[in-house]
Formats: C-alpha cells, sequence, structure tokens
C-alpha cells in the first residue's frame, strides 16, 4: 500500500444527467459515541484519543442508551469520537482539544498563492500530522473490542468549500470576488487533495473503489445561490467523479430555496438537509417535498 497521496488527473468533462431517485422520503433516530459519553458521565474530549476512555464509554454507556431509548434506535458500534478536520491536520493544521468540547483547528494559508503552492505538494498521509497516533488508537481499539469490526473513518475530511474555508479563514469569503480564477484553482486542488486522502483512508480499511460519495460542506450554503452555476457545482461535480460514477448523496445545512434547484444538476441521489436556520423547518420541509414532486 503506498502510503504517498495519488496523482488525481482532471475528470472527463462530461455532463451528468438527472438523476433523481425514486426512494420515498426517510427518517432515522442514531445515537452514537457522545451520547454514550454523556451517559456515561465521561468527559467528551476524552473520546478523541483515550481508549480506557472509550471502553468505558462503550460499555457503560451504549447499555444505558439502549434500556432508555429502546429498540427503534440505531446504534453505532465503538470507535473514537469523529474528527471532522483530520484531512486539513494532515495538511499543517493544528488541532487542539479543550476539556469537554469538539476538537479545533487554526487556518493555515495566508494567501491564496501560499495555498496553491502547498497543495501542489505530495503528502504522505500516514505520516502526517495526528494520522500515525490515530491509526495506532485504532489498532490499540481493534484489541480492546476483538468482536467488533470496528473501520478507520473517523479521522476525516470535509467537502471542498468548507475545507478552502478552513484553510484559509474568513478570507476565504473575500478571495471568491477579488480573484475568481486563482480561487477556483484554489478550490481545484483542495478537492484533488480531499480525494487523495479519502483514497488513502480505503486502502488503510482495505477497500476498493466506492460505489458511490457523499460529501459534507456546510460552508457551501454561505455562498450566495447566483455563483454557485461557476463555483460550488463545478467544484462538488469534480468531488464526485474523481471518486465514483455511483450513486451521489450530500449533507448541507442552511440551504435556501434558491439554491435547491442545484442539487439536480450536481445529480444527487440523496440528500440530508438538516437544519436551516434562515427559514422556518416546516417552510424549508415543504419546499423539499414541493421539489420531489416536480
Amino acid at each position: 500500500m503506498s502510503a504517498e497521496s495519488s496523482v488525481v488527473k482532471d475528470p472527463q468533462d462530461t455532463r451528468r444527467p438527472r438523476r433523481r431517485s425514486e426512494r420515498p422520503f426517510a427518517w432515522a433516530v442514531a445515537c452514537g459515541m457522545s451520547a454514550y459519553g454523556a451517559l456515561a458521565g465521561v468527559r467528551f474530549d476524552r473520546l478523541f484519543h483515550n481508549p480506557d476512555a472509550i471502553w468505558e464509554v462503550y460499555t457503560v454507556g451504549q447499555p444505558r442508551a439502549r434500556e432508555m431509548f429502546g429498540p427503534d434506535v440505531m446504534y453505532a458500534g465503538p470507535n473514537f469520537e469523529q474528527i471532522s478536520y483530520g484531512h486539513i491536520n494532515c495538511l499543517g493544521c493544528e488541532l487542539a482539544f479543550a476539556p469537554d468540547s469538539e476538537p479545533m483547528y487554526t487556518s493555515l494559508y495566508g494567501s491564496l498563492a501560499e495555498g496553491i503552492r502547498a497543495l501542489h505538494k505530495p503528502v504522505d498521509w500516514a505520516k502526517a500530522g495526528l494520522m500515525p497516533s490515530y491509526l495506532e488508537l485504532w489498532t490499540k481499539l481493534r484489541g480492546k473490542f476483538s468482536g467488533h469490526d470496528i473501520g478507520f473513518g473517523g479521522f476525516r475530511a470535509q467537502g471542498p468549500i468548507t475545507t478552502a474555508w478552513a484553510l484559509r479563514g474568513h478570507d476565504f469569503f473575500l478571495d471568491l470576488h477579488d480573484d475568481p480564477p486563482l480561487c477556483m484553482e484554489f478550490l481545484r486542488l483542495v478537492t484533488d487533495s480531499i480525494v487523495s486522502f479519502r483514497q488513502f483512508l480505503l486502502r488503510v480499511n482495505g477497500l476498493g473503489a466506492p460505489n458511490g460519495a457523499f460529501v459534507t460542506d456546510d460552508i457551501a450554503a454561505m455562498i450566495r445561490p447566483e455563483l454557485w452555476s461557476e463555483l460550488v457545482v463545478p467544484i462538488l461535480d469534480r468531488f464526485f467523479r474523481l471518486q465514483t460514477s455511483g450513486e451521489r448523496g450530500a449533507h448541507i445545512e442552511n440551504l435556501i430555496p434558491d439554491h435547491i434547484p442545484f442539487l439536480d444538476t450536481l445529480g444527487l441521489d440523496y440528500f440530508d438537509p438538516s437544519p436551516s436556520p434562515r427559514k422556518l423547518p416546516e417552510r424549508n420541509f415543504e419546499i423539499w417535498i414541493q421539489h420531489l414532486k416536480k
């Protein structure tokens, strides 16, 4: 298994047809390590790196969750709590683990040019950032929980727009207007880096090419709909096409009605809207269902 990031070729410039799924609207309730930790009285930040705390949380908290919530809830298996910033940590963003809190990061690139230069360099994902520590933690957890099939996926990447914002900070929103061509080059390189990172995770888990891909990209909702055709759609389409010709899914919070038609342009097979504070939940649900019926 090669640890170095692979060179990602440009995707073919083909138009993907609309792929509206015929699946009915569905919902599910899941319970995972963070809920187990609350029920077991274990401090949240310990779930990201302490194998003894993870053992306690699962062996104490999970039975309490099952007793409290019953059989209609899905219960996650044991693992370290998910970190959404694994990819940017491997690029150089420092992570801080405050007591009883999510990990936080520091932005990395002071300019688009700096980011572009850095992203052209290959990355040995197996040795970058905290990856060695998490691969070691994964090994320990598989030993502790030998009866469970524990995959390595909790040290993960965000979607391209969110990642670009994380790497550049709030200046990213100025980049969109100050130098659109350079910003698009940066976004393409960010996307290729994410895909390379995800391919590394597939190899770690002994998996081949995926049958589909799912993107989590909440910051995409902060790009006004008028810019989606030229900015967001090409980048998210690149994210999908570089990985799979199969199903496409997305989680993007806080979209507004004018964003929704672009989900068809992307050819999504399923979409998780989650909360949208800029509109009443009832209104967002109504808009989404009306769009599905078209």
